[in-house]
């Protein structure tokens, strides 16, 4: 029986066959891009984005009822204008990834930087969230 990420994986697919039979330019979808990675330690959770091109006055990122979102505008440099694009592989246009977070962070230590096409974010979990050891009495 197929999965409904499955079915959402091929239907995904096909338009990505769909846009490249037709020269359609490549249009942002929420779950692709920017691709992220989470990692989680005791003390904080650290979110990594992959923004090429992207400058950080493009960039918004923003948290919100536990849900962190990143949002913004990538342009592609050296657009030939007058000419029909054959092929495009380089999106550009408006972008925005949400991630619901499951811990409490502290929102007023959040650090964030960009760096070589690299977004890092830094989300220190608040006192109550982190782990604490428990001694047997």
């Amino acid at each position: 029986m197929m999965m409904p990420t499955d079915m959402l994986r091929d239907l995904e697919r096909m338009r990505r066959q769909m846009d490249e039979m037709y020269g359609r330019r490549q249009v942002f979808s929420t779950y692709r891009y920017p691709p992220v990675n989470v990692y989680d330690n005791d003390d904080r959770i650290t979110l990594v984005a992959e923004l090429p091109g992207v400058s950080k006055e493009d960039v918004s990122i923003d948290l919100r009822n536990s849900t962190f979102t990143i949002s913004g505008t990538r342009t592609v440099a050296g657009h030939e204008k007058g000419y029909e694009v054959l092929r495009c592989e380089l999106p550009e246009g408006g972008f925005e990834k949400s991630i619901r977070l499951t811990t409490k962070v502290d929102e007023s230590k959040i650090v964030a930087a960009l760096e070589d096409g690299i977004l890092r974010v830094v989300l220190p979990k608040a006192e109550e969230a982190k782990p604490r050891r428990i001694s047997i009495q």
